[in-house]
């Protein structure tokens, strides 16, 4: 997401966060902007409503972020009214790179990313709980006699990306399924939260615990 200084300046949401608040937290991280501004404002700002949208106060305090950023590093030299304030989510990013490597880093994230985000990681943890209830003590990754079921699992190397999943049916330095699976759920969970979706990631950590819980063996519980 991207937006000019001026017009997140003059946005409705600058003067309803801000406004005339002298106990505003001007010098506290996003994540502390946040809880104030949950404490203060109606729960209308979440935008819970539409799961894959992020919140109005997640990323305004994000966005007041990076204003305070540019500020602080241009000191009196000033900045430009049309200077575009930019912050990333940075999970997001990282799963779209691993599922769609021809992706455009500088591309805006977009819903049908988040989709997809979404529903493969579901194709993946489908297959790891078909291959961890099948045999729940084979590492090999063979299901059976069958050695063409891909199961998906996080290497022990990290890459630019942090880690890389492997959808082969040979493995070298990889880590468990069930680490596999409780990474992936830790990851699906961290998009909802970096967009400040609450409902969401209460709703994905629940569907997991449904699905997988039974395969696993640490329980599944809000990080």
């Amino acid at each position: 997401m991207s937006i000019t200084i001026k017009d997140f300046i003059s946005s409705e949401d600058y003067q309803n966060f801000i406004g005339d608040d002298i106990d505003f937290p001007t010098e506290e991280t996003p994540e502390k902007i946040i809880e104030y501004l949950l404490l203060k404002h109606e729960p209308i700002y979440l935008n819970e409503d539409y799961e894959d949208k992020e919140s109005n106060i997640c990323y305004f305090a994000y966005n007041y972020q990076a204003l305070q950023k540019e500020l602080n590093q241009n000191g009196d030299r000033g900045i430009s009214q049309d200077f575009i304030l930019e912050w990333n989510y940075p999970t997001t990013k990282y799963l779209i790179k691993i599922i769609d490597p021809d992706v455009n880093e500088d591309d805006k994230i977009n819903n049908n990313q988040l989709l997809l985000i979404k529903e493969t990681l579901k194709v993946w943890l489908s297959l790891l709980k078909i291959s961890l209830t099948a045999t729940p003590f084979d590492e090999s990754l063979k299901y059976g006699d069958n050695d063409e079921l891909l199961i998906p699992r996080l290497t022990q190397d990290e890459t630019e990306f942090g880690f890389e999943f492997q959808m082969e049916d040979a493995y070298d330095n990889v880590k468990t399924r069930e680490e596999t699976v409780l990474y992936i759920i830790h990851k699906m969970g961290q998009v909802y939260t970096e967009r400040g979706n609450t409902h969401g990631y209460k709703e994905w950590i629940e569907f997991c615990r449904i699905h997988l819980q039974s395969v696993l063996r640490t329980p599944l519980v809000p990080i």
